[in-house]
């Protein structure tokens, strides 16, 4: 598995942040099914996000998957030599953004690497449904594409919220203001960077092309404020302010107690 992320990242403090956070761990019942349905047992982890590979080890055990070697390295050279070093193990694993995948690929074939991987990647923006392998079609032959699956549509009263943001009535966002001036190429009192001043029927535009990834983060909130009201309601009554009782409960019972027993189907 390759964690496609800029710097090395400690994301994953314990169990609960990592279940609570990582879409990774939503599609952990997928990759394995493939992977038994190409009757692979073993898999390659190449990841440089720490305590990841922890959990991930403990999971692959689980539904019968070995990890035969984990690597640091994030440069596409020394990962494509070290997958070459490992090549008994044909299963790799790929949750990064394509341009990793272009620079991985290109490695491969500077280095005229003729070995076949089981290449399996995870892609989070459903409406990308095709990428530009152009160059090493014979090295990306057979890629299996995970796409994440993202409601159709968000919450009608966000969008309205979305669309009738303006820079006069947003100042609580200090970059909200540059934003709209990039973003219409436009100067807003006085600004001479710009051509063209900024006009009141400039407006924004909600679009299904926009990463839905959001609508996640919108279920993620509304969830753990059920489990809150839920939780307030048991330990102080539902009335007046935060109780003792509440406020040292601990993360754990917290998350197992109220946020996964919250019944919620979504904010749309």
């Amino acid at each position: 598995i390759y964690q496609s992320y800029e710097t090395r990242l400690n994301v994953y403090p314990d169990e609960l942040n990592a279940r609570t956070a990582s879409p990774l761990l939503v599609h952990f019942g997928t990759l394995f099914s493939i992977l038994k349905k190409l009757n692979y047992s073993d898999v390659q982890l190449i990841t440089y996000i720490e305590k990841f590979d922890v959990l991930f080890k403990k999971k692959s055990s689980e539904n019968g998957i070995n990890v035969t070697k984990r690597f640091e390295d994030e440069k596409c050279d020394q990962i494509a030599d070290e997958l070459v070093l490992n090549n008994s193990t044909k299963a790799v694993y790929m949750n990064s953004f394509h341009n990793f995948e272009r620079c991985l690929f290109e490695a491969f074939q500077k280095k005229n690497i003729t070995q076949k991987f089981q290449w399996i990647s995870e892609h989070t923006n459903k409406y990308i449904t095709s990428y530009n392998y152009d160059g090493f079609e014979s090295i990306a032959d057979g890629l299996i594409a995970i796409n994440a699956n993202y409601p159709e549509t968000v919450n009608k009263s966000f969008v309205n919220y979305f669309e009738n943001l303006r820079p006069e009535n947003n100042r609580r966002n200090e970059w909200f203001k540059n934003f709209w001036q990039i973003h219409f190429g436009c100067g807003i009192q006085g600004n001479r960077n710009y051509l063209t001043k900024c006009s009141k029927s400039q407006k924004l535009e909600w679009s299904n092309n926009l990463n839905l990834a959001v609508v996640s983060v919108f279920n993620a909130v509304y969830s753990f404020a059920i489990a809150f009201k839920n939780a307030w309601k048991e330990k102080c009554g539902g009335n007046g302010l935060i109780c003792e009782s509440l406020r040292s409960m601990d993360s754990k019972t917290f998350f197992e107690d109220y946020v996964l027993k919250v019944q919620f189907f979504g904010s749309k």
